[in-house]
């Protein structure tokens, strides 16, 4: 009899379609490739829906994947993928160079002809996520929550005021040390840790920076890689514990 409901259950088109499923989702966890070196590989994102701030309404996140900094941007309203492109040029590969690949989500200036056309150019893949599977784009999203937890503290009395405090929100993330490598995106930029309102003397500068620069003025950046590939090991296999391995074949679904 038990069967026999079970079998009715499973062959119901109701139910098929309506009902949640309740068992762990399938496939496992497969984390993107660690980065070799800084601002290689960003990921970009918009936080709009802000309350208006010196007439900015919008902010573009961009986050470099193996330093973990970031660079908050205010903007007026939602830019085009003309405008991105102008953006991203302006306040990034001015300042870090052009990247190897660009992790975003599938707004309409990551999926445009013309954005695509500009990563092709410069040489770079440009890797769209989906709103299904957020975490693609995970560090994204983790950047995202600690801007706006920080701006809520800072603008609780005045919401109006989050454009002031951006800049100040960037300094502090950026000057904290990120938990997978044990150091700031500052110390991979510069080779030396630097408290807030702190400036090193010249002397004590240049120690910092023979001891975090090799013979050629490199960052040392082997035990950090080595650092971020065990993270990510560690990512995985916690992230796998839920999931279910699943029983489609390759191809099942093309």
């Amino acid at each position: 009899m038990a069967a026999d409901v079970r079998q009715f259950v499973l062959a119901c088109p109701t139910c098929a379609q309506c009902k949640p499923v309740n068992r762990p989702p399938d496939g496992l966890l497969n984390p993107l490739p660690v980065p070799s070196h800084s601002w290689s590989h960003i990921a970009l994102d918009f936080v709009s829906g802000l309350p208006p701030s010196k007439g900015n309404t919008v902010i573009l996140t961009v986050v470099g994947r193996f330093s973990k900094g970031v660079h908050f941007i205010p903007l007026p309203k939602l830019p085009s993928a003309r405008e991105t492109v102008q953006l991203v040029v302006d306040h990034v590969f001015r300042l870090h160079g052009l990247p190897v690949d660009v992790v975003s989500d599938r707004g309409p200036q990551f999926a445009s002809r013309f954005w695509r056309e500009f990563c092709r150019q410069i040489g770079a893949s440009a890797s769209l996520s989906s709103g299904f599977h957020p975490q693609t784009n995970g560090q994204f999203e983790r950047a995202n929550q600690d801007l706006e937890r920080m701006l809520h503290c800072l603008t609780s009395n005045n919401q109006s005021s989050w454009c002031q405090q951006l800049s100040w929100v960037e300094y502090t993330h950026n000057s904290l040390p990120v938990a997978a490598s044990g150091m700031s995106p500052f110390e991979y930029a510069v080779g030396y840790k630097s408290p807030p309102g702190f400036r090193p003397a010249l002397p004590s500068h240049l120690r910092e920076c023979q001891e975090g620069f090799g013979p050629n003025l490199r960052p040392n950046q082997d035990g950090s890689l080595s650092s971020l590939v065990l993270s990510s090991s560690l990512c995985v296999w916690s992230a796998g514990l839920p999931f279910h391995p699943g029983s489609a074949s390759p191809g099942a679904f093309s």
